[in-house]
């Protein structure tokens, strides 16, 4: 679908590890005004296909990073100024569902997902310990919002210090998401079979309940599409119960719109972008 909230010049669509250099590199507005690449983990040499172990970790965490670049798109300040109060207020109209996203996906590791590792294998302590400075900055974040008062100029600095609260929060998320594909998906591979991870995955769609998944659901279906391909939705369809995938199929998908919420909630849409 056509959806965008900036100019980005159309090109080649480059590989994850051309799109991270840039990240890496400390070229910030370079890194979030390219094209993404087809999925945009670091911790996996370019690929069109994925084992199951990989594949889980990819799931979630694809969503993630891409909404970390969108974001980080339209709160340019050519956009976001802090001035318009309608764009803040709807702005963090979208980052209260992304805020419940980061904590259900943080509580299903720390839960689920990590004590059932621990059973047969330990989990390393940064994986829980990066959680915590995580939420403070999300915290921090949402505490901006009361801050758009006075003049303009006070806004513009408010909005100033959201933009580089986004930053830090990006620059410190996707390492972390990297690393918990690297550190943790061996320890899977080495001890667990597809059923027994699948059985893991199964406590954590049954965690969401129906309210979670109608969130979460669109939000995974999306990614997918962009960086699994159909092939991957079918197989991401078979973890889920029956039930659950037809919501998700029949009335989730379409109630829940939840990338042009982003986007339109800011109002920001220019057709020269596709996201």
């Amino acid at each position: 679908s056509k959806l965008g909230d900036a100019e980005i010049p159309r090109g080649p669509i480059p590989t994850n590890q051309d799109w991270l250099k840039a990240f890496r590199n400390g070229e910030w507005e370079k890194f979030i005004n390219l094209e993404l690449p087809n999925y945009t983990s670091g911790a996996y040499a370019e690929q069109q296909t994925f084992p199951w172990q990989e594949e889980g970790y990819l799931i979630p965490h694809e969503p993630l990073r891409r909404d970390l670049v969108y974001a980080a798109r339209v709160l340019q300040a050519k956009y976001f100024d802090g001035t318009v109060q309608w764009k803040v207020r709807n702005f963090y109209r979208w980052y209260r569902d992304f805020c419940h996203i980061v904590h259900h996906h943080h509580d299903a590791e720390e839960k689920i997902l990590f004590p059932n590792i621990v059973k047969k294998a330990p989990v390393p302590e940064k994986c829980s310990a990066d959680h915590v400075e995580l939420l403070e900055i999300m915290d921090a974040i949402a505490s901006y919002e009361k801050k758009f008062v006075g003049s303009d100029d006070q806004k513009r600095k408010v909005a100033e210090d959201l933009r580089n609260s986004w930053r830090k929060f990006v620059e410190l998320m996707l390492p972390h998401l990297e690393e918990e594909e690297a550190m943790i998906t061996p320890i899977v591979l080495a001890n667990f079979t597809s059923d027994e991870y699948n059985a893991i995955v199964q406590k954590i769609v049954k965690d969401l309940g129906p309210s979670g998944n109608a969130v979460m659901l669109p939000w995974i279906v999306d990614a997918l599409a962009k960086w699994a391909g159909p092939g991957g939705i079918d197989r991401f369809y078979t973890k889920v119960p029956p039930p659950v995938v037809a919501m998700n199929k029949k009335v989730w998908i379409y109630q829940g719109a939840y990338r042009a919420k982003l986007l339109r909630s800011l109002q920001l849409v220019k057709k020269s972008l596709e996201l």
